[in-house]
């Protein structure tokens, strides 16, 4: 009987509240079609609630995915009395768009509705984190506490209240009734004799609760202001500090080479002195992830130009940043992925249970019922993981915080797929994957005409990283307009560095640095004007093959068919080639090649080789620096298509 009448106080505040939250929507303008979603929000806003849910149902239907439209008739089916299909579609709507404090107050309030005290608890606890300024969340918030028997939770809601507004008589009624509740009856009725003059609520329960004390010249005690004024950032490029992290947090690669995805919950604290502190990922379902994180956040430094305050004093804030790492690809829906992961809970099948369950917490981690299916899997099966501390509040009970609105980064590149001789492919026979900058765009044949060309357009411009079928690392560098540019590194499967090259304008430049596979030197190569000359070259133990410039060198590029290698034989003496130098290729003699003292004394070609052609007298030296120039670039630079290569196979 107590919480009766604030409770319906309460109500119709939130009423209220629930259109103020509507509001703050972004509605698109080109959402489709727009003239029955224009039509749809009018009948919303008109309150016929029934007649706009047919019309967002209608455009569901239809096959548009867009945010808005799950997020007004997750409200329509939320006033017609229908709350679980509410949690439906709020769920859906902020899969389509990064969540903050709306999702979590829409689904307390369905909860609230279902009687699901705690999960409807968790909401609105999770909802005044996203926004702790929101004071109707803690007006929401302090009237439910109050009908589930929370009082001294409540208390502390309404001391937030009085605290921002001293004047908000209807809230010293309600920490009234909190403190009756605990038995501090004196607390209580200077609450109520403070504000009987202005709520009627008040008068009535002090008249009949309170007649009883003495409270000659006593008065309710002054009550502090609670929330502090957050920090404040500002950059001349970004508009709040959530846009800053979006542009500044980075893809893995090789994470996106592996098609991994991620949630991350960071920490971090700007001190009262305006400086960035203790840089935490406290929850991570991938470690690979955590260091982009941190050191997007730590640059942020000098664009804290005011620090928190409460009463103008400065004070340390914390704030918790979700981070959802999506790759682009079309997920299944949280909504399909928790109904089998209710059939393979029945069925008793534990590793479908854990991989499901990880499935939906890599989406959304802020549902406590899926995290502790998880937890509970993860311990049965023995695995070593850190549990989901994103649905543990413990650690966010500090009022001086706030958890920002959750942030998508989205990786910024493209695949192209090639097979072992560097023909673009279905992704299913590659045997290498280049991530870069730019899109290889293939235009389909049509499926009338197989038998037309593919039209290529590739052109490169930005870095890039090529990987073979294992996911390790193979190739990576840059093009500029078109050609490649800047310092090239190629690996062997180990990971240690194979060779390294700079290019200037699509040439080789500078030198050639060339690895044994157990990391230890192979060679160094000078370039200049296309000729080459070798000034260091060891073997796989470390020992000089070329003391003091004098050796026999051999150099072999392996071909991706494995019938054409180049091999290229010849004589150093002071560091000068000398003598007959020979050019291989797929065993056939190429090239030969006579010197003196570093200088060409004359050369023979053959066209097809040797064994197939007669020799053609060459006036120069064909065994330059281009020798160097490695196959796969080559290759991928003038793309041909595989024989098995179909438009219904593309999958970039």
């Amino acid at each position: 009987m107590l919480n009766y009448s604030i409770r319906l106080a309460a109500a119709a505040a939130i009423i209220c509240i629930s259109n103020t939250i509507f509001a703050q929507t972004v509605i698109s303008p080109e959402v489709a079609p727009g003239d029955t979603y224009n039509k749809a929000s009018e009948l919303f806003n008109e309150k016929k609630y029934a007649e706009a849910e047919q019309l967002f149902s209608e455009i569901i239907e239809q096959g548009t995915e867009e945010h808005n439209t799950y997020f007004r008739r997750s409200y329509c089916y939320y006033y017609l009395g229908q709350y679980n299909k509410s949690l439906t579609d709020i769920e859906r709507a902020f899969e389509l768009a990064p969540k903050d404090h709306r999702y979590f107050y829409l689904k307390a309030q369905s909860y609230d509705k279902l009687k699901n005290t705690d999960m409807a608890n968790y909401y609105l606890d999770m909802a005044i984190l996203f926004e702790p300024g929101k004071l109707y969340y803690y007006k929401y918030r302090s009237a439910f506490l109050l009908e589930t028997g929370d009082y001294k939770k409540a208390e502390y809601d309404f001391n937030v209240l009085i605290g921002e507004n001293p004047m908000d008589y209807n809230s010293y009624y309600g920490r009234g009734l909190a403190r009756y509740n605990q038995k501090r009856k004196t607390e209580a009725c200077l609450d109520w004799q403070y504000a009987k003059e202005k709520n009627k609520s008040s008068n009535r329960f002090f008249f009949y609760k309170c007649t009883d004390l003495n409270l000659n010249g006593k008065t309710t005690a002054p009550t502090s202001k609670t929330l502090p004024i957050p920090p404040v950032f500002k950059s001349e490029y970004h508009s709040n500090f959530n846009e800053y992290l979006t542009k500044k947090i980075k893809y893995s690669i090789d994470a996106y080479n592996q098609e991994l995805e991620c949630y991350c919950m960071a920490k971090f604290i700007v001190s009262a002195n305006k400086t960035i502190e203790d840089i935490q990922i406290i929850s991570s379902t991938n470690l690979n992830f955590n260091n982009s994180i941190a050191e997007a956040i730590k640059s942020s430094q000098k664009y804290w130009i005011e620090s928190a305050t409460i009463y103008n004093t400065p004070v340390a804030y914390t704030f918790y940043v979700p981070v959802r790492f999506k790759l682009k690809l079309k997920t299944a829906s949280i909504h399909q992925l928790q109904d089998s992961l209710k059939l393979y809970q029945k069925e008793g099948n534990l590793q479908n249970t854990y991989s499901v369950a990880n499935k939906i917490l890599n989406q959304n981690p802020f549902l406590p019922k899926v995290a502790a299916i998880h937890t509970k899997a993860t311990k049965e099966l023995g695995k070593n993981e850190r549990s989901y501390l994103i649905n543990d509040l413990k650690y966010l009970k500090n009022n001086k915080s706030e958890i920002l609105d959750e942030i998508w980064i989205s990786p910024h590149f493209h695949k192209t797929y090639y097979n072992a001789l560097w023909q673009i492919s279905s992704k299913n026979s590659s045997e290498y994957t280049r991530i870069s900058n730019w899109r290889v765009f293939v235009n389909n044949r049509s499926n009338d005409n197989t038998s037309a060309p593919f039209t290529i357009i590739d052109y490169r411009k930005g870095p890039f990283w090529d990987y073979n079928k294992s996911g390790n690392l193979y190739c990576s560098g840059r093009y500029k307009q078109d050609k490649k540019y800047g310092k090239f590194n190629f690996y062997f499967a180990n990971g240690n560095l194979q060779s390294r090259m700079y290019f200037k304008e699509d040439q080789i430049v500078d030198s050639v640095l060339y690895f044994h596979k157990s990391g230890l030197p192979n060679q160094t190569i000078t370039i200049n004007n296309g000729n080459f000359n070798i000034v260091k070259y060891y073997d796989e133990n470390g020992n000089d093959l070329l003391t003091n410039g004098n050796g026999f060198w051999e150099f072999s590029k392996p071909d991706f068919s494995n019938a054409n290698n180049l091999d290229i034989k010849g004589y150093y003496k002071d560091y000068k080639r000398d003598g007959e130098w020979i050019l291989y290729f797929g065993g056939d003699i190429f090239v030969e090649e006579k010197y003196k003292n570093g200088k060409f004394v004359n050369g023979k070609y053959y066209k097809d080789g040797k064994s197939k052609s007669t020799a053609i007298k060459a006036d120069k030296s064909y065994i330059g620096s281009w020798i160097f120039m490695p196959v796969s670039l080559t290759r991928a630079e003038k793309p041909e298509i595989a024989s098995d290569y179909t438009a219904s196979k593309r999958t970039n």
